[in-house]
């Protein structure tokens, strides 16, 4: 365990307003949460229109390519600001929902700020947190995170029971919070950087050296490109169930928002409010591939018992559910911890912001293709088809991961 008194300064002001913005972040993920649910229940979408609205987070992602370039060398509080007013506050308009194309509208101008939130965020806490004590202290606001996300939840479960067309009134609620994530983050300042900052914004060649740099970054960093390709195939397996889980939850099982609820945010989350500073602590001795093996290997019997509860009698499968929840509450406290730290380590000494970018980005590539993937499979084939492919997914997302920590062990732990 860290004492606080331990820190200096720089790290004490950058983990304070870290916590305390992670907290008010876990209220706007509870209760955007359910918003796949909100829409089949309440807004009554189709599977294609939940197919789509899958789409919008990883997709909105694709932007952080070029926010990475254009926060490299800089000081990130004016983007910060803007990402939290024009991305999460616009959501205090909710009252305007009232179909599923209105709300994947305002959900794009949400999720798109974490373009900006992500590659900034680890710019910081590259430069201001010692070396082997970052995933500690990620971890603990991981757990602040998730107490805000279990409260909000539990209350939008409560409050979407009574009428399911409040949910706009919890979105405005989720706005406000999620605005002051990035406003504490704003109030952190970098200790130096580690790039020079490029002079002109917003020029023609912002368009295109992005995507260029990206691409060069990926063919140059050999172990990170190995790392992002078995990312992918997990991104893919987590997003291709995304279609199916809604017609699985709802259709066939017909739960209630407060035990969807449960299921899909308390119990996962509780996973990580108890596990993440412990496994912070491993992800600190271990190396990234390793540890983000374990993890994936984790995830394929939470698919697996999906598809199980997809076939059996139905009082046995709220059981087989509830048990694929809890290895994904396990699963995704690991996954959380490589998906946000694992590409400070690849970094090393260079700025981690375009990493990340890179990283982030590649959730847009993939959640083009893998919500539609997984909505046509369920289409002509049904859903335990669709589990058994993401099972399929995450095993090998885990054998690769487990190949790449082998072949370069030497490297990654000098």
């Amino acid at each position: 365990m860290i004492k606080f008194q331990s820190l200096d300064h720089v790290e004490k002001r950058t983990f304070r307003n870290h916590i305390i913005g992670s907290f008010f972040n876990g209220i706007f993920i509870g209760i955007l949460s359910l918003q796949d649910i909100i829409a089949k229940k309440t807004l009554l979408a189709t599977d294609l229109e939940i197919a789509i609205l899958t789409m919008i987070w990883p997709v909105s992602n694709f932007f952080s390519i070029y926010w990475g370039e254009i926060l490299a060398g800089r000081d990130k509080s004016k983007f910060l600001y803007m990402a939290g007013i024009i991305g999460r506050l616009s959501l205090i308009f909710s009252f305007l929902i009232n179909s599923p194309e209105a709300l994947m509208l305002f959900l794009f101008l949400a999720y798109s700020s974490n373009s900006i939130i992500m590659p900034a965020q680890n710019s910081i806490f590259q430069v201001n947190y010692r070396p082997g004590i970052m995933g500690r202290l990620y971890g603990y606001s991981l757990s602040l995170y998730s107490i805000g996300l279990i409260l909000s939840s539990i209350f939008a479960g409560r409050i979407l029971d009574i009428n399911g067309f409040y949910f706009r009134y919890l979105f405005i609620f989720a706005g406000i919070c999620g605005f002051l994530f990035p406003v504490f983050l704003a109030g952190v300042k970098q200790k130096y950087y580690l790039e020079k900052r490029i002079k002109k914004l917003f020029t023609p060649r912002i368009i295109i050296e992005p995507l260029t740099n990206s691409l060069r970054l990926l063919k140059e960093e050999k172990d990170f490109r190995t790392f992002e390709l078995f990312f992918f195939i997990y991104g893919t397996a987590f997003m291709v169930v995304l279609p199916a889980i809604p017609r699985l939850l709802v259709t066939r099982l017909k739960l209630s928002y407060t035990f969807i609820a449960f299921l899909k945010v308390i119990l996962a989350q509780i996973g990580m409010l108890t596990l993440s500073p412990f496994l912070g602590k491993i992800h600190d001795r271990m190396n990234p591939p390793k540890f983000t093996s374990i993890s994936f290997f984790l995830l394929v019997f939470y698919s697996g018992f999906l598809a199980l509860s997809s076939v059996l009698p139905l009082n046995i499968s709220v059981w087989m559910v509830t048990l694929a929840y809890l290895f994904f509450a396990i699963a995704m406290t690991g996954v959380n911890l490589s998906w946000n730290l694992s590409s400070i380590f690849f970094a090393k000494e260079k700025d981690a912001s375009a990493f990340q970018a890179v990283h982030v980005s590649l959730t847009g590539l993939r959640g083009l293709m893998a919500p539609l993937l997984g909505y046509l499979v369920l289409k002509y084939f049904g859903p335990v088809t669709v589990f058994s492919i993401a099972s399929l997914l995450f095993f090998t997302a885990s054998v690769g991961m487990w190949y790449l920590e082998k072949r370069c062990f030497k490297c990654l732990d000098n």
